[in-house]
């Protein structure tokens, strides 16, 4: 539990504003601290001390707001406009902001001038050799004062001095002119001396986007800056689509960075995902006192492309290792990638992702053996956080009878190679025989001839074993060729 000490020490306050009649006027207050603040507020005690809320944030993130209180910028930055119309809001205001663990607040206090209708009379005077009077202003940190010490035509001697003395905000929204009325009863007449108020000078207002990644979503990061004189710009932010205001919840964070005397940088840092919102207008809103009215930055979220995918198949060549593929793209959102299979077998699955500015790109591949999933169906499945699936199926072919063919092909080339060898070497060995076989036919000629012999005459169609060997060898020889 922290102290009280340490606990307004997480709070950024002006403990005194002026606000001038039918002017507005803003409240600062902001939460520094690390707890988690589930209801803040301004309040202020009414006559019977009972705390009245004005403006704030309920648990939830709702606001409220009442009378002449607008709505405070968050629940941990309760710097608030108020239109300031009568002297009555004059007083001390709490701002509070409660937590599970403590309670941690502190007071400001409002007072309401009326510049129309201004005129000072109680006033520091004094006599000098010169005999003259002098006006000064005196510019402090964040206020103007004005001082004024009169010197005039007065006996010499001393008097009784009073000093009257205004605070006011150091720019105003338009031209004002104080006017001095000195009244004395040494002077003739009033004397009166006027002097402008500065006006405020227009802040300076930037906005710049991005976008980055972060959990597979993609984020528009929005930072708006307002550069201006003190107090600090209030920053809004809305959302439109097709000129509907759409509701927003997404993380906004504000803060303050004091740059030199009088200057002050408010910077509010906006993240939107870009899948709800994609083709919506982002306006920043800027309210200060240099502004008449609040001032716009705009920017146009981009929207969603159609979303594409596809599967097929390839193989490692001379290998039977194939691979399954489904690519998707789509924006906006990282999809997961899963593949349903016919059975539950261990396969080994790589998945890269590639992002665009919102674009991404994933490639998902299965690795599995031919024969796993062969003429089975493979399917790819495709699911994000908008609540879109998307199915694909592929069906691995069967390769099978391609390698019977492939196989018989083969082997009808080793066969006819072989019969190729078995006839060269039959072809070669039957030019020997026919050399031999001539040379046995010519000897049986002469003996079928020799007249000394004609019990040999052979008898057509009754050779001897001789030429019943020869018939059958031409015979095999002749068959051979044919077959070739």
């Amino acid at each position: 539990m922290q102290d009280s000490d340490s606990e307004t020490r997480d709070l950024v306050l002006d403990q005194t504003v002026t606000g001038i009649l039918g002017e507005e006027v803003y409240l600062r207050c902001l939460y520094t601290g690390q707890s988690e603040i589930s209801f803040s507020s301004w309040n202020r005690f009414d006559s019977t001390k009972k705390a009245k809320k004005m403006a704030g944030y309920k648990a939830g993130g709702n606001s409220f707001k009442r009378e002449n209180f607008d709505v405070p910028a968050s629940s941990t930055n309760l710097t608030v406009k108020v239109n300031v119309t009568s002297f009555d809001q004059e007083g001390e205001y709490t701002c509070v902001f409660d937590s599970d663990e403590h309670e941690i607040k502190d007071t400001v206090f409002l007072s309401v001038v009326d510049l129309s209708s201004l005129r000072l009379k109680e006033l520091d005077y004094a006599i000098n050799s010169e005999n003259q009077t002098s006006l000064a202003f005196v510019e402090g940190d964040t206020d103007i004062t004005i001082r004024m010490d009169v010197m005039g035509n007065v006996p010499s001697y001393k008097i009784k001095c009073s000093r009257s003395m205004l605070t006011v905000p150091s720019c105003m929204t338009r031209k004002y002119v104080i006017e001095c009325v000195v009244d004395h009863p040494d002077f003739t007449e009033e004397e009166k001396h006027q002097i402008a108020l500065p006006v405020c000078a227009p802040p300076n207002i930037t906005l710049q986007s991005s976008v980055e990644w972060d959990g597979g979503i993609a984020y528009a990061r929005l930072v708006c800056s307002v550069q201006s004189q003190t107090p600090a710009a209030a920053i809004t932010y809305t959302v439109e689509r097709h000129g509907i205001d759409v509701s927003f919840s997404e993380f906004v964070m504000t803060q303050l960075e004091f740059q030199q005397s009088h200057v002050v940088v408010a910077r509010s840092v906006a993240r939107i995902p870009i899948y709800s919102h994609a083709g919506c207008t982002v306006t920043c809103v800027v309210e200060h006192r240099g502004l008449e009215k609040p001032e716009n930055k705009s920017i146009v979220l981009p929207s969603l492309g159609l979303s594409k995918s596809r599967v097929f198949l390839k193989n490692k060549t001379y290998t039977d290792i194939w691979h399954a593929v489904c690519e998707y793209s789509s924006d906006g959102v990282k999809p997961n990638i899963s593949w349903v299979l016919p059975d539950a077998n261990a396969t080994q699955v790589t998945t890269e992702f590639k992002y665009g500015v919102i674009k991404v790109e994933v490639n998902s591949t299965l690795e599995f053996q031919l024969s796993q999933y062969e003429g089975k169906d493979l399917i790819c499945l495709i699911q994000n956080n908008l609540g879109i699936d998307d199915k694909r199926t592929m069906r691995v072919p069967k390769y099978l009878i391609f390698i019977i063919i492939c196989f018989s092909s083969a082997a009808a080339v080793t066969l006819i190679l072989i019969i190729v060898l078995v006839v060269l070497c039959k072809s070669g060995r039957s030019h020997t025989s026919q050399k031999k076989n001539r040379k046995e036919r010519e000897s049986l000629a002469a003996l079928m001839q020799d007249p000394r012999c004609p019990e040999r005459m052979a008898i057509p169609g009754t050779a001897g074993p001789h030429y019943a060997e020869l018939n059958v060898h031409y015979s095999i020889v002749f068959d051979a060729k044919s077959t070739v």
